[in-house]
């Protein structure tokens, strides 16, 4: 049960009830501050000062903050703030978030009205900020912290949505700064009705006399049939939300729902657990060739997944999905002749299938690399009118240009016109609720516009993205077979070396080299020679006290010897602790060319 809020009037209050723990440094990273959740409560508190003095300086701007920990395991939790635009803290105040968490206690107010100073906020100003928290047991705890922090200041307007996926927040801040309405509700109708529209799109026609048309949910080989694994997490609240909302277009089955009380948050579950282990999750309920896709935590990313009769396991992970809506945009931008017109690119990490890249290329597709990190690649993407961006661990989105929107939005205009009268003549009604115009056959740029108003152009959003993979699906009337087909992966391993502290790792040329410790990198080449096709990189985790460790090869077998030998290295060169990772029995010689 929530503890009941009890106004906190000073800094030296606040201190006292969130004492910061002493002897630990905390750098604000790309998600944010990250930990146990015994760890998180002074550093949430800090955040709501630090989300206050964000919103003043954008003059009452609404900013966000979100109590998650994505996909770690269900005892840590983190705080990371949404900036003004919906997407995450700007690079230059990352500085600044670093700079509040780490301030001794006596010390907090004088910082606060340093930044305040620094930037010339004007303090009296009223501030906004949206508080949102995935369903983690300390997310009371915290959640009572980010309101003492923000509301420490007079003049502060907080609005507390409750049990909320990451996506909803960057959405619903974005739209309230933008002047749209902005409630909950109003971030499902952005994703559903525009998936309906399209959807609506593969009707077969008006029978007599009837209300409206039928709506197929299946269209040639696509069966709209899916299978979602909530990880145990609000991200199930997600999957039963599009299961309610997509029930007369698809036939969707929620596994790990959250509502076993034995189902513990991103335990065998999830998009990380499955990317990491290649295998389905706890509890999946799905046959052979059903297609199934798992969520993280707190619904900001996805994979898709099959298994064949013989029970092989296949994964379809944000390279797949970046390709596919990819393929899916070059034959729309075909059909309505603007491939010369606007730019189309992908951007992808080190962490990307060699094999995707090459596709692209192939393709003639610009592909660019940068950091990890969500905010890298979003902000790249906005160099393209229309830019695709996925981490391999499903976490993506597809960006717009103005220019491109507003073509985009004509010819939509065009086509709906045209629709309507079509409509007048053959005595069609435009019934509510959604006073839906029903499209003429074809109709590129209404399905273009319908599924680039889909997308959640804030960050990377798991049911905003699946709606994209199945029209993507639908259109080509493509099984999940077909899509998995598009190219073949090299195999790929992930894994993980615990070390004393993860700052001991330097990279460069987009992570996908070691600069410190300097014997680290010369190993690495030195173990990937060893291997074909293969390549191997390593680096520090944005949120914990880990190395991750990528591994590509020929084979499968190659690949995990090769992930292993890289580990050991790492372990051995960066001061790993705990066990060290076991080093495998030799492969024998080089394999053959596959």
């Amino acid at each position: 049960m929530a503890t009941r809020y009890r106004h906190i009037n000073s800094f030296k209050e606040l201190t006292d009830e969130y004492p910061l723990q002493k002897g630990r440094h905390y750098d604000y990273g790309t998600a944010g501050f990250r930990f146990h959740a015994s760890v998180m409560p002074p550093l949430v508190a800090r955040m709501g000062l630090l989300a206050t003095i964000r919103s003043k300086f954008w003059v009452g701007a609404c900013v966000g903050i979100v109590i998650t920990a994505s996909h770690n395991p269900e005892e840590d939790n983190g705080v990371k703030i949404v900036d003004k635009d919906g997407c995450m803290l700007a690079d230059d105040w990352e500085p600044m978030a670093t700079r509040m968490a780490n301030v001794p206690d006596e010390d907090l107010e004088k910082e606060y009205f340093a930044i305040i100073d620094e930037f010339g906020i004007n303090n009296a100003i009223k501030g906004n900020v949206f508080i949102g928290h995935d369903n983690r047991p300390s997310r009371d705890d915290l959640l009572m912290a980010a309101k003492h922090g923000t509301l420490l200041m007079k003049r502060m307007d907080v609005r507390d949505w409750g049990l909320s996926a990451t996506p909803e927040i960057h959405w619903m801040v974005w739209a309230k700064n933008d002047g749209r309405r902005h409630t909950v509700d109003h971030y499902w109708d952005s994703i559903a009705i525009n998936f309906r529209a399209i959807s609506y799109s593969y009707e077969q026609p008006k029978l007599p006399g009837a209300r409206r048309p039928l709506d197929p949910i299946d269209n040639g080989n696509y069966i709209g049939t899916l299978w979602i694994d909530g990880a145990n997490g609000v991200a199930a609240s997600t999957a039963a939300m599009m299961k309610i909302m997509l029930i007369h277009h698809m036939r969707i089955t929620v596994d790990n729902d959250a509502k076993d009380k034995d189902g513990i948050l991103n335990d065998r579950c999830g998009a990380d657990y499955v990317k990491v282990n290649q295998c389905p999750p706890l509890n999946c309920s799905a046959n052979a060739y059903d297609r199934c896709c798992s969520y993280d935590g707190d619904a900001d990313r996805i994979v898709y997944y099959y298994k064949d009769e013989d029970g092989h396991f296949y994964l379809l992970d944000g390279d797949k999905i970046a390709i596919l809506l990819v393929q899916h945009i070059i034959d729309k931008l075909k059909i309505l002749n603007l491939t010369d017109k606007l730019k189309l690119g992908c951007v992808q990490t080190a962490y990307a299938n060699g094999a995707s890249t090459k596709w692209l290329q192939d393709h003639g597709v610009e592909v660019a690399c940068t950091l990890t990190g969500v905010k890298h690649l979003h902000k790249k993407a906005k160099d393209f009118d229309i830019g695709v961006y996925f981490e391999a661990n499903g976490h993506g989105t597809v960006l717009y240009s103005k220019e491109a929107e507003e073509i985009i939005t004509e010819l939509y205009k065009a086509e709906e016109l045209l629709a309507r009268e079509d409509c007048k003549k053959r005595g069609y009604e435009i019934m509510p609720p959604f006073y839906r115009v029903p499209m003429l056959p074809g109709s590129p740029g209404t399905k273009m516009y319908h599924f680039m108003k889909c997308a959640n152009h804030t960050v990377g959003d798991a049911a905003a993205d699946m709606c994209l993979v199945e029209i993507a699906l639908k259109a080509k009337a493509w099984r999940i077979q077909d899509w998995n087909d598009m190219y073949t992966c090299l195999p790929n391993r992930l894994a993980k070396v615990k070390v004393a502290d993860r700052r001991v790792i330097q990279t460069f040329d987009a992570e996908r080299q070691v600069s410190k410790p300097e014997a680290l990198q010369p190993a690495i080449n030195a173990i990937v020679a060893e291997y074909d096709s293969a390549r191997s990189f390593v680096r520090p985790s944005g949120t914990e006290d880990v190395v991750r460790v990528y591994a590509e090869a020929a084979t499968q077998e190659q690949t995990d010897h090769l992930a292993a030998r890289v580990a050991c290295a790492v372990y051995d060169l960066a001061n790993g602790v705990g066990d060290r990772p076991e080093e495998p029995s030799p492969l024998g010689a080089k394999r053959a060319k596959v």
